[in-house]
């Protein structure tokens, strides 16, 4: 939007004041203070508006705010004494007291851009079905792209499954891997020696008597 007064154009949309056709510098907390001014034209707009507007509530002194207005007036031409284009009610506010006209752009720049990579329901679509119908084309495409993958991910997984059977054809051959035999009491029983023998212990006298 472009407010136009007197010799100068006030650009909201790229920030921008133009005097006589020639761009000029503002700061941007100046700018801000131009352009609320504008825009409440309507009525007088006291200091306490402007800190909340410019300054979003911040504590500011007067000081600063005389300054933002003295660097308002001196770029679209206006003086203090003057007073042509905003002027200051005393105990009240200021008030932007210049005619204005307002250039709503062309209808190309007013129209909000189309969303990028929205995808768009067909003649033959309704509503309801076109979005899991992108949803599904959505996921057809990333399957694609993972069909398409480098050969080297095929390579490995090959690798993989060459690891495991080979662990299985190890574990076959481990001891352990083999079933235990059955106990038995011919393989448990202590062999017998070929010839007898005599075990000779010693007496023990049980009785009193120490002669016997």
């Amino acid at each position: 939007m472009i407010y136009r007064f007197a010799n100068c154009a006030l650009d909201c949309r790229l920030r921008q004041l133009t005097v006589a056709d020639t761009p000029v510098h503002l700061e941007p907390q100046v700018f801000d203070v131009l352009r609320h001014l504008v825009e409440n034209r309507d009525r007088v707009v006291s200091r306490h508006d402007l800190v909340d507007a410019v300054w979003q509530g911040r504590i500011v002194s007067e000081a600063t705010i005389s300054a933002r207005i003295w660097a308002a007036r001196h770029a679209v031409g206006d003086t203090g004494g003057a007073q042509a284009v905003i002027r200051t009610v005393p105990r009240r506010g200021f008030h932007f007291v210049a005619p204005v006209s307002v250039d709503e752009g062309s209808a190309e720049e007013s129209s909000s851009p189309p969303e990028p990579n929205r995808v768009q329901p067909g003649d033959g679509e309704s509503k309801l079905d076109w979005p899991f119908e992108a949803w599904r084309a959505g996921l057809t495409r990333k399957a694609g792209s993972i069909s398409r993958s480098p050969v080297r991910f095929a390579i490995a997984a090959a690798a993989v499954m060459l690891l495991v059977l080979g662990a299985g054809l190890v574990g076959l051959e481990q001891p352990w891997g083999t079933r235990p035999e059955t106990a038995s009491v011919e393989r448990m029983a202590f062999p017998l020696p070929e010839r007898p023998s005599i075990a000779v212990l010693p007496f023990t006298n049980l009785s009193r008597d120490a002669a016997r």
